[in-house]
């Protein structure tokens, strides 16, 4: 069905996603679900406790629907998060042995191996309570909650070139306790909290990349229940989804950060809370739990509405090609474009030029399928390419 709809958008054919559909998938292989997860190259990958002091690893096939359990993480423990930089899974988890440091490994995929990266060691202050992660372009951010002393400061940047963490400005929530979740669109990461351990604080604030700054947003549109808060995120396209917990249900709000707007769309159906997610191919992977039915395993898949895809009045006599490509991409517009994103089918920004061209370089693109978003000061609009 996806590569129908693929060939469809190259060769010109307006075509509409079914809107906002959820499509329960086979479930997960165990009860207790993962504690985190990610997707590169086409493929989930989950982690588990198999409550006998090993982490297993399992990758996802989204074409065939069926789990391969991989080699098992080389540390133990009980909190891991993530992030993916240019394609490549890291996975970043307290040590054992030290609650100052944190322990940061990238997948192998190729030898299906970890290859542990630089440790992010705090020096003084108490042990932070917990930490979230989200990457933005081609650099990995962690924040600390807790009582992290400004000193050492609660927010960091991985660059992956020089394997080296970097001291950024420090995020204005710090002593929140639990129930937080991220994402990132283009340039910025969201970060969503909930409560600080003693009361509900639903602030929402965007960390900008570029000029290394917070901004408070509006709030998370919460219920008002003291048990309400966010389990699971993904990014699809411009647009970041939030599923909520509320005591005995859950449902899900779509961020647009084009508008900076809330919204609300159908919820997950019998689930009460997430425990993961990943975005495969445009595509959600949410893995649930549901305490009334002892349903602990489901996977459910969501299909979003048409994100822009589909153009608008003032840009439908735009033509890229040759498509697909082995380097250059040609484009040719009667209407002015200011400038050019790159967009692999996750959401992630690849490549951002502020300057109009009509000729695009991307033959150092790994082969697959992109997004080219094509932005002026009234319009935007979305092709597909494939590099070859």
């Amino acid at each position: 069905m996806k590569k129908t709809i693929l060939l469809l958008f190259l060769l010109g054919v307006n075509f509409i996603f079914s809107q906002n559909e959820w499509l329960q998938k086979n479930d997960f292989l165990y009860d207790n679900g993962a504690l985190t997860s990610f997707s590169i190259n086409g493929k989930g990958y989950l982690f588990r406790s198999n409550n006998n002091g090993t982490i297993e690893i399992y990758s996802h096939d989204p074409i065939t629907d069926t789990y391969e359990q991989k080699n098992n993480f080389p540390v133990y423990s009980i909190v891991f998060k993530n992030f993916v930089i240019n394609n490549k899974g890291y996975v970043i988890t307290h040590s054992p042995n030290d609650p100052f440091m944190f322990l940061l490994y990238k997948y192998n995929e190729d030898e299906d191996m970890w290859d542990q990266m630089s440790s992010l060691v705090f020096q003084d202050g108490e042990p932070p309570w917990d930490f979230f992660t989200f990457s933005i372009n081609d650099k990995g951010y962690i924040l600390l909650t807790g009582p992290v002393t400004v000193d050492d400061g609660n927010f960091r940047e991985y660059d992956p070139i020089n394997d080296i963490w970097v001291t950024k400005e420090d995020s204005p929530v710090q002593y929140m306790f639990g129930r937080h979740t991220t994402f990132s669109i283009g340039d910025y990461g969201y970060v969503a909290f909930a409560d600080d351990g003693f009361e509900m604080l639903p602030v929402f604030y965007s960390y900008n990349q570029l000029t290394d700054s917070w901004t408070q947003l509006e709030d998370v549109p919460y219920n008002n229940g003291g048990l309400t808060g966010p389990s699971v995120s993904f990014t699809i396209g411009d647009f970041g989804y939030l599923a909520i917990f509320d005591f005995g249900t859950n449902f899900f709000k779509r961020y647009s950060q084009i508008n900076n707007s809330w919204e609300s769309i159908p919820s997950c159906p019998n689930s009460i809370s997430g425990k993961y997610s990943y975005v495969i191919d445009g595509l959600a992977y949410v893995g649930t739990s549901n305490y009334t039915t002892n349903e602990y395993k489901q996977v459910w898949m969501f299909s979003p509405e048409p994100l822009a895809i589909d153009d608008n009045d003032y840009f439908n006599d735009i033509y890229i090609y040759p498509n697909p490509t082995n380097s250059i991409l040609k484009i040719e517009s009667e209407i002015p474009i200011d400038n050019y994103i790159i967009l692999d089918l996750n959401g992630r920004q690849i490549i951002n030029n502020p300057n109009n061209m009509n000729k695009i370089n991307v033959s150092h693109l790994n082969s697959g399928t992109y997004i080219l978003k094509l932005m002026n000061s009234k319009n935007i609009s979305y092709k597909y390419f494939i590099k070859k």
